[in-house]
């Protein structure tokens, strides 16, 4: 019935671990 609640979880997730790691990255190149 609802196959596309996975999907959209996997994409936000997705999203969300990018936008981390972006996150993470701009505040490390901050601190140097």
């Amino acid at each position: 019935m609802k196959a596309w609640m996975p999907m959209i979880i996997m994409t936000a997730f997705t999203i969300l671990t990018g936008i981390i790691a972006f996150v993470g990255g701009m505040l490390k190149k901050g601190e140097e």
